[in-house]
């Protein structure tokens, strides 16, 4: 009886067998780990523009307006309900939003309105609650009898300062019914008439 030497080992065609098949599943695997992340974070910034739509309800419940920056006689409401973003509805600052703060920001404007405020009306600071879970701010757009609360969603390239542009963009992608998964688009008020 003679011991055969025999060596152990892969060959270089089973090593590239393995190579390709696990080169396979990852990219079939890695779309799909994309689109759940993605659902995840749409589902996170629904809950977010909900809460929203929630605290700017009960804010206009006592206050007796939504956000809205200009005077009560203002020419164009739509300017004055996206011109809020930027100030009265402030991303980044506690004391310039005032679902957090009961500091009069319309200077007067509004009578006794220490007295009507009765929040804060979000429990967390702007920069959690103004954000979508891209990092992209929830807009506060007024177009046609509309008010909207939008996030661009995972399309930030899309993402501008440009209030009346965007709201004309929402406006289009709810009147011809073009639903993107991309943009979440949530109305606040439907008004009696349409806002100039």
């Amino acid at each position: 009886m003679t011991k055969r030497n025999r060596k152990t080992g892969f060959t270089l065609m089973e090593i590239m067998v393995v190579i390709i098949v696990i080169a396979v599943l990852a990219s079939v695997s890695g779309p799909m780990i994309g689109s759940i992340v993605d659902q995840g974070r749409i589902s996170a910034t629904k809950s977010k523009i909900d809460a929203l739509k929630k605290a700017l309800i009960a804010y206009q419940s006592d206050v007796g307006r939504l956000p809205f920056n200009g005077k009560a006689s203002c020419k164009s409401y739509k300017t004055a309900y996206n011109n809020a973003s930027g100030t009265i509805l402030s991303y980044l600052d506690a004391e310039n939003n005032v679902l957090t703060t009961n500091q009069d920001l319309y200077g007067g404007i509004i009578k006794n309105y220490d007295k009507k405020w009765k929040g804060p009306y979000m429990d967390s600071d702007p920069s959690d609650f103004m954000f979508d879970a891209w990092g992209n701010p929830i807009r506060y757009v007024a177009e046609g009898k509309n008010l909207f609360l939008w996030s661009t969603g995972p399309e930030s390239e899309d993402a501008d300062d440009d209030y009346a542009t965007n709201a004309e963009e929402v406006y289009k992608m709810l009147s011809n019914k073009e639903k993107t998964v991309k943009s979440i688009i949530v109305s606040v008020k439907k008004f009696k008439r349409r806002l100039n």
